[in-house]
């Protein structure tokens, strides 16, 4: 007759089951990502945020859910979506974006990723506001 063994398997550590799931080839689809997105709203209305799931995201927005300026708009149809490479790179393109006027916005939304840039570096020749000036006397 054959014993039972219980309890006798070993288990894996943390460590060992994370570098597993790298191992995995699924494992970068599987990883959490940032993205930041544009909608119309019914009323012609665009709006941007950001997300890690943009399907959860547009569910939400389309059933009176997701951002207050959105609640009362819907149903939201997405436009435009940029995938970021973490929470901070996303939040600092949602700002970006948000500065746009409508006409760069649906620029961009038309594959003119230039926007953007040519106005990041119209931006950059300007001083900061209570930057301090450079050493020397007043």
């Amino acid at each position: 007759m054959r014993e039972k063994k219980l309890g006798t398997m070993k288990k894996k550590s943390v460590a060992e089951e994370q570098n597993d799931a790298r191992n995995d080839e699924n494992y970068a689809d599987r990883k959490k990502r940032d993205f930041v997105y544009i909608v119309e709203c019914s009323d012609g209305t665009l709006y941007t945020g950001w997300t890690t799931d943009l399907e959860a995201r547009m569910a939400s927005h389309n059933c009176g859910g997701g951002a207050k300026y959105t609640r009362g708009r819907g149903p939201v149809r997405l436009l435009y979506s940029e995938c970021c490479e973490d929470k901070r790179t996303a939040l600092r393109r949602e700002n970006q974006i948000k500065k746009l006027v409508r006409a760069d916005k649906f620029r961009l939304i038309n594959g003119e990723r230039e926007v953007l840039d040519a106005r990041d570096a119209k931006q950059g020749s300007h001083k900061r506001r209570g930057a301090k000036r450079d050493g020397g006397p007043i």
